[in-house]
């Protein structure tokens, strides 16, 4: 199995990237590959509910979304976890 752990802070390597890296480095003492994805800082358009990911399998706005979405599918991971600071 192989997890891709979202990093969804502005910060690249914040608090949230430190909880990531704890999470990634107790999934590989379980054996669990693991690597974390930072979204960045640029922003994601919301969705509009136009269904076109179902069709295009992507979404409308090209922005991180379809990178990271590309990159789990691609490279085997799954399930996700998505972090983001409050």
């Amino acid at each position: 199995m192989k997890v891709l752990l979202i990093n969804g802070s502005p910060h690249q390597k914040g608090c949230t990237f430190t909880a990531l890296s704890e999470i990634s480095d107790t999934f590989q003492q379980e054996g669990i590959d693991s690597d974390i994805y930072w979204i960045g800082n640029k922003p994601i358009g919301g969705c509009i509910a136009c269904f076109q990911c179902a069709k295009k399998q992507k979404c409308v706005f090209d922005d991180k979304i379809n990178e990271f979405t590309n990159l789990g599918l691609r490279q085997g991971h799954h399930p996700f976890h998505l972090r983001l600071p409050v």
